[in-house]
């Protein structure tokens, strides 16, 4: 269309200078003037197109070269983007590696803490009797055992000095590490009491623990650990051959049922007060007497067991305790400890173990 338009003004400018075309020389005078616009039509058409073509071209060229610029723009915008991108993967292989490095290090701790634990709960298994020197001492008895963690807070001891039979159940302040500690701590003491000073007096004997404890953890960073809750007993032949066993306890009972009347599990109550306790430096222990025929059985134990709450966090409680004592202390002692593992069990659910537990049953 726009070479048309050409054309056309190129024809009119060409009629209105004709007068200019007739004094050229005579060889142009024999072309007749169609042939003539012909000519020129062609010529304009020819310039017209070749300056466009140009135009068209170094238009083509400037979009190129702003093309290029942009793309070269862009290169530089991706190089750096590359480069802030090659930073950044450096820097994430080298967090990775220190991740890694750390996870190493804690998988190793952790190792090593394991280690630590098994030792020290094969240690513990070492200083509490054994289950043949429980045996030994008193044939039909068990021990229901289950820390939280590898160690534990509770222990039980047991000797025999001459006629007499010791045995204990202790459960100090903290679980796992500290626990532990007080435990050991606690065995010993109780252990040089009996068979090195000879207090054979339950009462007394809980009486040196408790002054023994608080001037060894006389500190205040010691006092959240410096609690003992035991339970002693001592236990010996009568001249009716029947047993004699003398209690004494200090947050902790003494559960029995008698062969006489073994529908009944009857309690004698320690004193209210912790054995260690910094701010109570004298308690009041007592002994308290129980004659036991042939056939019957006591129990002691630590608050782990009555403690453990169910999945709607309500405690099994003491009664709960007693009311499952007497329907299984007619059963053989294994048979005892397995039902009161799976009741237990049974109570627990799904919930995680809130406590030490340690039962311990002995029947005479």
């Amino acid at each position: 269309m726009e070479i048309y338009k050409l054309l056309v003004m190129w024809r009119k400018w060409a009629t209105a200078n004709l007068s200019m075309f007739l004094a050229w020389p005579a060889i142009y005078r024999i072309i007749s003037p169609e042939v003539l616009y012909l000519l020129c039509a062609l010529l304009g058409g020819g310039v017209t197109f070749s300056v466009g073509y140009f135009l068209r071209r170094h238009k083509r060229k400037e979009q190129l070269a702003l093309q290029q610029a942009h793309l070269q723009q862009l290169k530089q915008e991706i190089d750096s983007l590359q480069e802030v991108l090659s930073q950044s993967h450096d820097e994430v292989i080298a967090q990775r590696r220190f991740i890694q490095d750390q996870n190493n290090a804690l998988r190793l701790y952790q190792h090593q803490q394991d280690q630590s634990l098994r030792v020290a709960q094969v240690i513990q298994q070492a200083i509490l009797p054994s289950s043949e020197h429980l045996a030994a001492a008193f044939p039909q008895s068990f021990v229901f055992f289950r820390p939280k963690k590898n160690i534990s807070g509770d222990f039980y001891w047991s000797c025999r000095v001459g006629q007499q039979s010791f045995i204990a159940v202790a459960d100090c302040a903290g679980h796992d590490i500290p626990g532990a500690f007080m435990s050991l701590l606690g065995y010993a003491l109780l252990d040089h009491l009996v068979k090195v000073k000879g207090l054979h007096n339950p009462a007394q004997t809980l009486t040196q623990l408790h002054q023994k404890m608080q001037q060894l953890l006389d500190h205040q960073d010691a006092r959240e650990y410096s609690e003992i809750d035991i339970a002693l007993c001592r236990i010996e032949k009568t001249a009716q051959q029947t047993n004699r066993v003398t209690f004494a306890g200090v947050q902790s009972s003494l559960f029995y049922v008698t062969a006489q009347c073994p529908a009944t599990v009857q309690e004698c109550q320690g004193t209210p007060k912790h054995t260690g306790n910094l701010t109570n430096k004298n308690i009041c222990i007592a002994n308290q007497q129980v004659l036991l025929p042939q056939g019957s059985i006591f129990y002691l134990c630590s608050d782990g067991y009555m403690e453990q709450p169910n999945a709607q966090h309500k405690k099994m409680g003491k009664l709960c305790l007693m009311n499952t004592l007497e329907t299984l202390h007619l059963y053989d002692p294994f048979s005892q400890k397995l039902l009161l593992e799976q009741k237990f069990c049974e109570y627990q659910g799904a919930t995680p173990q809130y406590d030490d537990v340690l039962v311990l049953g002995i029947r005479l």
